[in-house]
């Protein structure tokens, strides 16, 4: 069990009302964490500590996991892969290689590109070949394209996809998770198309799936 390592409510509001990178860390300093401050000085970089450590994550659900449980590292990068599909799709369009924008979880950069290039699902497993051919098929259709349309309703098939891996788990708790996940999109979604004063329906906007 590895509970020693979540931290306490308040400690982690804490953190959420910092005022800088210096607030943050000197709060991080006080939790089992502690330890990686010292490489953030390092590099100069809290993102490069952060993905190294999803490494971490991974190879420790890896070695848990049963295989019919393996999905679950999917689920719980939810939020990575959905904004390294979407980097694809842009890199894609703009004919520009984004590499820089793209979180080294689960698939690498040059296995997507790859795959999206060649037809070939070799190393990618079914959900991101799923993935990666509903981009395909959409952007190799001739005519005209609404690009933000097309990012929309990825995002919904995205969202589908993965309640469909959450419902394949059949466990009431990562279920509850993704539904949630889904709020936040939404949630997110109706502030952006509010402030940037989108002219999209609510259907173009919202996922299925969600609690509210």
């Amino acid at each position: 069990a590895r509970e020693y390592e979540f931290v306490e409510r308040a400690r982690f509001e804490r953190m959420l009302e910092s005022e800088d990178i210096n607030s943050f860390l000197k709060v991080l300093g006080e939790t089992v964490y502690s330890p990686f401050i010292s490489d953030i000085s390092a590099r100069s970089s809290f993102e490069k500590v952060m993905t190294d450590n999803y490494g971490t994550m991974l190879r420790y659900l890896e070695e848990r996991l049963r295989d019919e449980h393996r999905m679950l590292s999917h689920i719980l990068f939810f939020e990575e892969i959905l904004n390294n599909m979407k980097v694809i799709f842009k890199s894609v369009v703009i004919e520009k290689d984004l590499s820089s924008l793209f979180i080294p979880v689960i698939y690498d950069w040059e296995q997507l590109t790859r795959a999206y290039i060649s037809d070939d699902p070799k190393n990618m497993d079914e959900f991101a070949d799923k993935l990666i051919s509903y981009l395909k098929d959409i952007l190799e259709k001739p005519g005209e394209k609404d690009y933000r349309k097309i990012e929309l309703g990825f995002e919904k098939y995205y969202s589908a996809a993965m309640a469909g891996i959450a419902a394949g788990l059949n466990r009431k708790m990562i279920s509850e998770y993704i539904s949630q996940r889904i709020d936040l999109v939404n949630i997110e979604n109706i502030y952006r198309w509010k402030q940037m004063g989108e002219k999209k329906d609510f259907d173009d906007i919202l996922h299925n799936g969600g609690n509210i």
